[in-house]
């Protein structure tokens, strides 16, 4: 997979970084994603931290016409509509999903930093939200460690329409998958610390 070897590039290139210089005692690794989207609708995250994670910033281009949907249960939808630029800049941290429209197929590229340590870590709050991995790897929700609680019911979105799955101790029918740069909606009977505590060092 295309993503997959750019990211494993960014980090082997770190990873030379460090061992070719005693002196340095962290090493950021840089990439960048690309996520192939199909016309219509999608349910997608910001996989690498890029500045203060706006949308310009986050998204610099896509096509003219495209939209994005924050979600917060509290406040509803965010929404912001690129004209050449975005209408409202809008916060898109790492591992937060959100809904992005576009009119036409599309790539959007994702250039950043890979989170490691601390940052990686975030609490899911009960109710519904949106989310996707806060570590640029593809892997079902308990491969990534997702605080699951009896009574979770996690909704994975095809494009069309959603599926759904219960956390019963397990995830049935099907533990869901998250792709790098996926996100899914979870409605969580209580709220839970996802810690991750990632590091390529």
């Amino acid at each position: 997979m295309r993503t997959k070897t750019l990211l494993i590039a960014a980090v082997l290139g770190a990873v030379g970084i460090a061992t070719t210089s005693a002196q340095v005692a962290s090493v950021n690794a840089v990439g960048y994603v690309n996520k192939s989207l199909s016309a219509g609708l999608a349910l997608i995250a910001n996989p690498l931290s890029n500045g203060d994670n706006k949308i310009s910033e986050v998204i610099p281009s896509a096509p003219i016409g495209s939209a994005v949907f924050t979600f917060d249960a509290a406040t509803g939808f965010g929404v912001s509509q690129f004209v050449g630029v975005w209408s409202e800049d809008l916060t898109l941290p790492v591992g937060d999903g959100f809904y992005i429209q576009v009119p036409s197929d599309a790539t959007i590229t994702f250039v950043g930093e890979v989170l490691q340590g601390d940052a990686t870590n975030k609490n899911v709050p009960a109710g519904l939200s949106i989310q996707g991995s806060t570590v640029p790897v593809s892997g079902t929700l308990s491969a990534h460690g997702f605080p699951g609680s009896v009574g979770d019911v996690a909704y994975s979105f095809d494009g069309t329409g959603f599926a759904a799955d219960t956390f019963l101790g397990v995830w049935a029918p099907n533990d869901p998958a998250l792709g790098v740069g996926d996100s899914i909606f979870i409605d969580k009977a209580e709220a839970g610390d996802w810690n991750r505590n990632f590091t390529i060092n």
